[in-house]
Formats: structure tokens, C-alpha cells, sequence
């Protein structure tokens, strides 16, 4: 079997901190599951339990000494292996049964579900995000929820797939209609972030409005805050700011020239900077005027990283974003879908 460097394994259970700081190497030779071969692995375990193997190599048994692994990360010489034989034992018991089975791939990751008010927007699925499809109808899933700045209490709630009209989907059962976006998310490995929601009309919001309004040369127009929340939405322990502005114009009073916009202000380098999020003009008889929300943003799949949700609708339609803030002052776009005529 070739050899393995830098694979990281994960496993089913947490490992004790107390053990895993009570040695940082292991040295164990033990049988494959198939069991025909012996194979000898290094593993290296860090401080918060994380299990790293750095070497494996298939032993010829008729050999008296075998081949070391080759690896970036230093061999533990045999006599510090010795002195450390106790720790290697009680790791051999508690770890070898699970990394020998899964030496080529970490654990395999949890599908992930989101739904805006009950409709299926996106799949994560093998590290990608996709369409909800036909394959989902009839499965039951538990989904946290969040909504406004509260997370709810988990629910349990069957898929059902439709054709349409107008286009085909997948819908959450049991989801009624509300005036309030909300945010589903499946899977045991969701935290959502805290976020609080600004007032509209407070003098710095809107001094920021229209600092952007300025910089699209929309000066000239209404100006209104729709949405805005305050919010740590890259992990820098520094509060973001969203906001969702517009010219205020109504299906009656729309021109041409009206326009839509999030934005978000956020630190680069020590400077504040704005970033546009989304951003909607020319506005005519089957388009606009648009209204922007933030829905959530969290970890919603485990990955520690932080992705936020926004929507753009008008009455034809409603476009969904799932976005990332990088430290680097850039957005990332994660997945995007829509509905509507």
C-alpha cells in the first residue's frame, strides 16, 4: 500500500483533550481490515485531539526491520517511542479501529438543506452546492431555523417535489406562508451568527446610505433604509454593517432611474470600506421596484467558515445569494437561485 502524507482522519467521537496532550506521536503496527496485510501507521495528535497521519507503510513480515515512511512532519526515534509506550497503548485501543478503516479520505460530510420559507434553494452535497431535485421528495430531514434575529427550535419536516408551475421545486411540508424571511438550515452541524437589526433611521445608517447613493450618482433621488442588520460576518471579531437601500419608489411611482442596493461596510486593514452586495436599477413595466433582506448567516456546514444570506425580490420574482466576507475585504459568492416568472 503506498504511503500517506499529510492525510488528516477524522473521527466518530471527540478524543480527550487529557490524552491528547499526554503525547503528540504514534507509532502502532496493526492489521488492515481486509487482514492481509500488517501495516504500520504514524499518527500525530495535536492539543485539541486532532489526528493527523503523517506515514503508512505495508510491512513485509519477513523483513527484520522495515522501511520508514517518507513525510514532512519528524519521526519519533524508537527509544522516545519507548518512553512514551503506556500513551501509545491507550491510543492504539481508542484510535487504530477507526483510522485504519478510513486511511484515504476524511469522514464523509453531511448533506446540507436550506430552504427560505419552506422552498429548497440549495443542496450541499460531496463539498458542492446544487439544486434541490427529485431525489429529495419523501425524505424527512430536521432543520434549524432563524428568523428576524431569533434562531428557532428545531423541526422535523418531509421534502415533496412538484413540477411546478412555475418551475419545479422542493417545498418543505407543513411550511405556511408569512410576512417574516426565515432561514432553514438541515444538519447537526449548524451554529448561526448573532446579528442585531439597525434602526432606519439613525443618522450614521444613513450617512453611509448616502455615501454609496453618491458613489452610483443617485444623489439626486429619494433615499430609504429597507433592511439593515449589524453583525460579525468574517470572524475578525469586528462588527460588519448590511444595509438594504432604495429610492423608495412603488409599482406606481417607479421610473427608469430608480435603483436597489445592499451593501455592507467592513474593515480592511484598520480602513472602513463598502462593499456592494447586490444592486438593482432600470427599473420598467414588468420590473422593480426591488426590496432587499438579510435573512441569517452562520456556519452552516461545519466548515467554521461564516456564510450570510441576502435576497433581492419585486413582484416577479425573488433572487437568493449565499455569500462569504472575506478578511481580505473581498465577498465570495457560495451559491445563488431564484424563483419567480
Amino acid at each position: 500500500m503506498p504511503g500517506l502524507a499529510g492525510s488528516q482522519l477524522r473521527f466518530p467521537g471527540a478524543i480527550p483533550r487529557s490524552i491528547a496532550m499526554f503525547f503528540s506521536y504514534i507509532q502502532a503496527d496493526c492489521q488492515a481490515i481486509d487482514r492481509r496485510k500488517v501495516q504500520r501507521l504514524w499518527l500525530k495528535i495535536d492539543g485539541n485531539g486532532l489526528v493527523e497521519e503523517f506515514g503508512r507503510r505495508a510491512l513485509d513480515t519477513s523483513l527484520p526491520r522495515p522501511a520508514k515512511p517518507t513525510g514532512d512532519a519528524p519521526l519519533v526515534r524508537s527509544k522516545d517511542m519507548r518512553s512514551k509506550s503506556l500513551a501509545s497503548a491507550i491510543a492504539m485501543i481508542l484510535l487504530i479501529p477507526f483510522a485504519v478503516g478510513t486511511p484515504h479520505r476524511a469522514e464523509k460530510s453531511e448533506k446540507v438543506v436550506v430552504a427560505l420559507n419552506g422552498w429548497v434553494f440549495g443542496v450541499r452535497s460531496s463539498g458542492r452546492w446544487k439544486e434541490g431535485t427529485k431525489a429529495l421528495h419523501g425524505k424527512s430531514l430536521r432543520f434549524s431555523s432563524f428568523s428576524d434575529t431569533k434562531t428557532g427550535k428545531p423541526i422535523l419536516s418531509t421534502l415533496e417535489y412538484t413540477e411546478g408551475p412555475p418551475n419545479p421545486s422542493v417545498d418543505m411540508k407543513g411550511i405556511e406562508p408569512s410576512d417574516t424571511q426565515t432561514l432553514y438550515v438541515s444538519g447537526s452541524n449548524v451554529h448561526f451568527t448573532s446579528l442585531k437589526r439597525v434602526n432606519k433611521t439613525d443618522k450614521a445608517m444613513l450617512a453611509l446610505a448616502k455615501k454609496y447613493a453618491a458613489s452610483k450618482h443617485k444623489s439626486s433621488l429619494p433615499l430609504e433604509i429597507q433592511d439593515g442588520v449589524v453583525a460579525d460576518l468574517n470572524g475578525d471579531g469586528n462588527k460588519e454593517v448590511v444595509l438594504s437601500i432604495g429610492s423608495g419608489s412603488s409599482n406606481s411611482t417607479k421610473k427608469s432611474q430608480d435603483y436597489s442596493a445592499i451593501i455592507v461596510s467592513t474593515l480592511v486593514d484598520g480602513k472602513p470600506k463598502i462593499l456592494e452586495l447586490s444592486y438593482e436599477t432600470e427599473f420598467g413595466m414588468q420590473r422593480g421596484p426591488f426590496k432587499g433582506t438579510f435573512i441569517a448567516a452562520g456556519d452552516f456546514d461545519g466548515s467554521h467558515k461564516t456564510t450570510f444570506v441576502i435576497t433581492s425580490a419585486d413582484s416577479w420574482g425573488t433572487d437568493v445569494k449565499m455569500l462569504q466576507l472575506l478578511k481580505n475585504g473581498k465577498v465570495k459568492q457560495v451559491w445563488a437561485a431564484g424563483f419567480g416568472e
